[in-house]
């Protein structure tokens, strides 16, 4: 009982000096602008209990929480809460933060500090002029406290940086220095550096002289420095031939061990195609066990971690089918499944480097098998072949057949396309697939015009003589249907003088989609029909790099003697030459990863001739 009495005293007396208090600051509100006997830097119990009462119980968010002075207001008054804002102006001007460049432990964060923090951040905000209103003392002054701040820095320091760039690279250099000077092998300082990475990416490509300099003249550095000095130059924009030749000189020279996976890292980023081979030729010279902890470093210093996933290299060299193949089976050799941690379902874990080794040789293959196209394909089929951990193969065949269905997804068509179909049931091609798609569906129009149409030219088309004959009338009936959305050229010459026979072009495709045509009954083998479709059709026709698709039409006039075809090892006729070229191209494709499809189209001119027995 006394003690709850002894509680309501407590309170009472509380409530009772606190309205005294705001009664009497109401009265002399001077007396918070210009307290009485106070040094120049110090501050009194008034201002420090309205700075309170502006932040508040919550979480402090920013040494600047104290500048919202008007929310003094309801309970101050307009004077005391205006008092408040003009001492905390003031008192920016007259404290005097230091810095640890100048020995000053910046882990004690006085009160007067944070009011002086307060004022700035009130001048910056009002003040339309700032900073032009200040002398340059004053700009130098303002800087010193851009190391105080809680999380980063001030919210005025890029402004001032557009104002007076070189005042403000001054002190940040002169503190960054400082601290890549003293810190230690194994403790990272969390001084100016961290911020400068996180919080300041527009301060970046200032840094970049300085840093590779810095760099270039010493040797061993605590790891966290290092990937965070990486990490500016790389955003900064540096040149990436400048910082690959620093990679490279590193390496040569013997860097530390233990930053050797970091300069690989980098070198790989910037330049995957000369980096990589030397990187399998580091790992290949150490024992198993050493090679395993380095490509572990390097993979994880190249991929990011789920900690510092952000400050990795970004160039991104590697991210192409190619390196990240070659990358993933690289670690794959050195970083084995077998020795994989499994985690799943085992409580809660702080990630180790294995766990992090394990994310980013797994994040090669995700990065791998999301790239489109048939390069990827090519690639997965590979892996379905020969991953060096055979435990892998079905599923890299189950990824291969997966990235093929995803990729044979048609195109999206436009809206003005779609009003095409609507009014025409066609649309006008405005890639090269599509100029392609449509093509292989006029030819099967063709093909069911001829085989099955009750008006079928059949036997005006058995009379052809040649294949340039035969050329015209494909190419004839094409134009006839094209209704303006496409054109037909016949063996337009290409530098090498080779002359594709139908050339189907638009105008709002850059390239065109070659029809190489063979009439059987000219007595074309099996093994002529397979050089032309892989040296011609694909080799010579789809050179072009916006180039890929391709057309082989065949015609039967049943007119020659060559009943069977030999296709590879297999012994085909008529009826299954069109699936067997098709199955041949299969097996060759790996080949040619620019090419993204070819139609075998097989047209028989006796189809229609046949009557029904029934």
């Amino acid at each position: 009982m006394r003690r709850k009495e002894k509680r309501k005293k407590e309170e009472e007396d509380h409530g009772r000096n606190r309205a005294e208090w705001v009664e009497r600051l109401k009265a002399t509100p001077d007396i918070v602008r210009h307290p009485p006997e106070l040094k120049l830097g110090e501050f009194s119990n008034d201002q420090y209990w309205l700075l309170r009462e502006i932040e508040g119980s919550g979480l402090r968010t920013s040494r600047g929480d104290g500048a919202n002075w008007d929310a003094l207001i309801p309970e101050f008054g307009e004077d005391v809460a205006r008092a408040y804002r003009d001492a905390a102006i003031s008192h920016w001007r007259n404290f005097t933060p230091g810095l640890r460049s100048e020995g000053q432990d910046t882990r004690s964060i006085p009160y007067s500090l944070i009011f002086a923090m307060a004022g700035l951040e009130i001048e910056a905000s009002e003040i339309v002029t700032f900073p032009v209103n200040l002398a340059e003392a004053e700009v130098r002054h303002a800087l010193r406290y851009l190391v105080w701040e809680l999380n980063g820095f001030p919210g005025w320091l890029e402004q001032v940086h557009r104002v007076y760039p070189k005042l403000v690279l001054d002190i940040i250099l002169t503190e960054l220095h400082w601290e890549l000077a003293h810190t230690d092998a194994d403790q990272p300082m969390h001084y100016i550096l961290h911020d400068l990475v996180y919080s300041a990416p527009w301060m970046h490509q200032y840094l970049v002289p300085s840093i590779t300099d810095w760099i270039e003249q010493n040797g061993t550095m605590n790891p966290e420095v290092l990937r965070y000095c990486i990490h500016i130059l790389l955003s900064g924009d540096a040149d990436g031939e400048t910082v690959s030749k620093l990679a490279q000189s590193k390496i040569a020279s013997n860097a530390a061990r233990e930053q050797l996976a970091a300069w690989y890292a980098l070198w790989t980023d910037l330049d995957a195609e000369e980096a990589i081979p030397a990187v399998d030729i580091w790992l290949s010279s150490l024992s198993a066990e050493d090679a395993s902890k380095e490509a572990q470093l390097f993979v994880t210093r190249l991929m990011g971690t789920r900690q510092s996933s952000n400050t990795g290299p970004v160039r991104g060299d590697f991210r192409n089918v190619k390196h990240l193949k070659t990358l993933y089976v690289l670690m794959h050799r050195h970083i084995r499944a077998r020795d994989d941690i499994e985690r799943a379902g085992k409580g809660v874990y702080s990630p180790k480097l294995r766990d992090d080794a394990q994310d980013g040789r797994n994040t090669l293959f995700n990065q791998l098998s999301e790239v489109p196209g048939k390069e990827t394909y090519v690639a997965l089929a590979e892996l379905a072949r020969d991953h060096p951990d055979a435990k892998y193969r079905p599923w890299m065949r189950k990824r291969a057949y997966k990235r093929a269905e995803e990729d044979a997804d048609l195109e999206p068509w436009s809206a003005q396309q779609v009003r095409d179909y609507d009014q025409h049931q066609a649309m006008t091609p405005t890639t090269h697939r599509q100029l392609f798609d449509l093509t292989v569906d006029r030819l099967i129009d063709l093909k069911a015009w001829i085989e099955l149409g009750n008006d079928s030219p059949y036997k005006t088309w058995q009379r052809v003589d040649g294949e340039t004959e035969m050329r015209n009338l494909v190419a004839g009936w094409l134009t006839g249907g094209s209704s303006g959305r496409y054109t037909c050229a016949q063996e337009n010459e290409f530098p090498n003088r080779q002359r594709p026979d139908i050339w189907m072009q638009s105008p709002q495709v850059d390239s065109a989609v070659p029809i190489e045509l063979k009439v059987l009954d000219k007595n074309w083998s099996g093994p002529e029909l397979c050089e032309r479709l892989r040296n011609q059709l694909v080799g010579d026709y789809l050179r072009e790099e916006t180039a890929g698709c391709g057309v082989m039409l065949l015609i039967w006039m049943g007119q020659s003697t060559r009943l069977h075809w030999q296709i590879g090892d297999r012994r085909v006729a008529l009826a299954g030459l069109e699936e067997a070229l098709e199955s041949y191209w299969s097996t060759i494709a790996n080949n040619f990863p620019g090419v993204v499809a070819i139609d075998v189209i097989l047209i028989d001119l006796t189809v229609r001739d046949a009557k029904s027995e029934s």
